[in-house]
């Protein structure tokens, strides 16, 4: 039953050119959700959308709600096989689009491009929750421009290429002058700590918990960024001592690696002699709780804590970003040795093989210091050359060990010092590993370094006796020249060079393609200014946050303030910029006026002649029936209609040269008396 009566208006439809704008705008904010949502979902809703276009560009009828209704069915199936939800961030963001794309299908009125033009907005606003770089803000101010320009369209018609420029023109005048407005309140509204903490299911940035065959591998062929550090006083170590440390490794079943211990928390630390390295380190959103630290972290950064191994555990932001500052020295080795740690750092796999038995026993034939026995292993490595490659056999089970020391003897970090710590666990020293990075890549732009994925290691560390925990890196060894118990064992402590390590260690086969020198060099400085202006974009907008506010408040001079004082200043600032905008309209107004009146004039001037013009009647039907009363003006007629009306609705009506040309051609038109019959 169709309602009728006079309060009821039926929904006005639009013009199909119309309809590829709402498209368009969808589509484009939903660009940045292609790279986090699941595939299945992906291509569901580009299949929508394409569509919805082949409708539109063969002039088809829109289907019925009988098809598009069903299809909520397999779109909702898709989803909970995904995310088991539809709540969360991606997946409320999947379920958001999802519903969009099928309203696409329905679109036909004034109402339902509006709805989706404005839900297009706030899909920008989403896209902040899973990237706010310099590029993704960039791209999310075009897609406010294009809504924008998509809802000006409405109002202007649907021929597409004589309205694209004025309604380009009149979305950069309605979205350009609100920046200063947007920036002023972004710098002094009071930023307010609150505990709302996001979960990015997604991020797959960062070291894990564990260490089994391959996790190494699969983040050596990464090369996102994980953190980036400055040292204070440009005061940092060689690039050999660059080792991250990350997670503790102290229980193992042969292959795979966890810490098995609680993680009992640390205090504090008595001050040593030598050299302390101040970090300033800036995390990407991690997929775990842990923080880095250059070897050996001193002090707990605010909101963290420290744990057994001298490892930090993020204890506020989980997988947010993070800046936080950092005190290490290299001299001061982890201390911590309690019975339990003791007793997981010698437990030995329970299939342990006989060769691996013999191997060890005759190493200890006398009675040998650790490092002795530690050499042993690495000259073990060195003269039985052992290769590096991140794509070695797998070798998994029980034997896994065995196959990789007296059978393939290839492999990368994670499985030198999975046999080095079985190794020496089985010469009756404690052995655990240590997963973090090694090096990164130094910014003299930025004076800051760059970790990144690749930059992903594992090494050993030993108990000695009046040490403590002594770093062992197995792979280190590789590269070593001068195979001399002193050198293995330095080389092994220290570490080697960031620059020469991929060309240093021994490879089962050699690269098919390099890059050219000359393009390295050339791409390298770009890419380094490019990575400076991602620091500071993180530091002053995205790290943006109270205390930063408070020092900025303090460099302006404002030593003593009170919240509710910048409160009340924002808010006066916020209406000071709207009382502008409102005299800037105003003058716009003005401006229209003035074509308005000319146009007024026009009219009584025929209103005289004996033409009067009908309230119902347009420019367009008005000087069409003048121009037939008056023949020998219907020209200069007819041409102050057409610019009147282009004036009005086809560009902006401030175009000044254009509004005095039409008021010199009203006057210059004469007119008779009386028309003519």
């Amino acid at each position: 039953m169709k309602i009728s009566g006079p309060f009821h208006k039926p929904a006005e439809s639009i013009s199909r050119g119309l309809v590829y704008w709402p498209i368009a705008s969808l589509a484009y904010a939903s660009v940045p959700f292609i790279f986090h949502l699941s595939w299945r979902g992906s291509l569901f809703i580009c299949l929508l959308i394409l569509w919805r276009v082949y409708l539109e560009f063969r002039r088809l009828n829109l289907p019925s709600s009988w098809i598009t209704a069903p299809l909520v069915i397999p779109f909702l199936a898709i989803l909970l096989a995904e995310h088991h939800t539809i709540f969360g961030e991606e997946a409320g963001t999947l379920f958001l689009i999802g519903l969009l794309s099928i309203r696409l299908l329905e679109l036909h009125t004034v109402r339902d491009y509006m709805i989706t033009c404005i839900t297009c907005y706030f899909l920008v606003v989403v896209s902040l929750l899973f990237a706010q770089g310099i590029i993704m803000s960039v791209y999310l101010f075009t897609a406010i421009l294009l809504v924008t320009v998509s809802l000006i369209h409405l109002h202007m018609g649907s021929n597409l290429r004589a309205s694209f420029r004025p309604a380009l023109r009149l979305g950069m005048k309605i979205v350009v002058p609100a920046l200063p407005l947007a920036l002023f309140a972004f710098v002094f509204f009071p930023r307010f700590q609150g505990k709302l903490t996001l979960e990015y299911h997604s991020i797959k940035i960062g070291v894990q918990d564990s260490l089994e065959a391959g996790n190494i591998a699969q983040m050596k062929k990464d090369n996102r960024l994980a953190f980036r550090v400055e040292f204070a006083n440009d005061q940092c170590p060689v690039s050999g001592e660059l080792y991250w440390r990350c997670f503790v490794l102290n229980t193992t079943d042969g292959w795979r690696w966890w810490n098995g211990s609680k993680n009992r928390q640390m205090t504090g630390f008595k001050e040593r002699p030598g050299l302390k390295y101040t970090q300033n380190i800036t995390l990407t959103p991690q997929v775990q709780r842990w923080m880095v630290a250059l070897d050996y972290p001193i002090t707990i950064p605010t909101g963290a804590l420290m744990c057994e191994g001298q490892i930090l555990k993020n204890n506020l932001y989980g997988a947010s970003k993070r800046q936080y500052t950092v005190v290490s020295q290299p001299e001061q080795r982890p201390q911590d040795l309690s019975p339990e740690t003791q007793r997981r750092c010698l437990m030995l796999p329970r299939t342990l093989s006989p060769l691996v038995k013999r191997l060890v026993g005759r190493w200890k034939t006398k009675q040998k210091p650790p490092e002795a026995l530690a050499t042993e292993a690495l000259r073990f490595f060195r003269d039985h050359q052992f290769i590096y490659t991140l794509d070695p056999e797998p070798v998994e089970g029980q034997d896994a060990l065995v196959d990789f020391l007296f059978r393939q003897r290839a492999g990368f970090c994670e499985h030198y010092a999975t046999a080095f710590a079985i190794l020496m666990r089985t010469a009756g020293v404690p052995a655990r590993i240590v997963t973090g990075y090694m090096g990164g890549e130094y910014n003299p732009y930025g004076r800051f370094y760059a970790i990144r994925q690749d930059h992903a290691h594992a090494w050993c560390e030993i108990w000695i006796q009046n040490k403590g925990w002594v770093r062992m890196d197995p792979t280190a060894v590789l590269a070593v020249k001068n195979p001399t118990p002193k050198a293995l064992l330095h080389a092994a402590q220290q570490g080697m060079s960031v620059e020469g390590q991929a060309s240093s260690l021994p490879s089962p086969r050699p690269s098919l393609w390099r890059q050219p020198a000359w393009w390295t060099k050339l791409s390298r400085a770009p890419r380094l200014w490019w990575e400076l202006a991602e620091i500071q974009w993180n530091r002053w907008v995205v790290g943006y946050d109270r205390h930063s506010q408070e020092k900025l408040f303090k460099h302006l001079g404002m030593t003593q303030f009170r919240w509710l004082a910048v409160l009340a200043a924002a808010l006066g600032g916020t209406a000071v910029s709207g009382a502008l905008a409102a005299a800037w309209l105003k003058r716009q107004g003005k401006k229209a006026d003035h074509l308005r009146r000319s146009y007024e004039t026009f009219c009584s001037n025929l209103a005289a002649a004996g033409v009067k013009r009908k309230k119902w009647e347009g420019p367009c039907d008005f000087t069409r029936r003048a121009a037939l009363a008056f023949p020998l003006q219907a020209e200069q007629i007819r041409r102050i209609g057409l610019q009147y009306t282009r004036l009005c609705y086809g560009t902006s009506p401030t175009e000044k040269a254009l509004v005095k040309e039409l008021t010199a051609r009203i006057k210059k038109l004469g007119i008779p008396k009386a028309p003519v019959n």
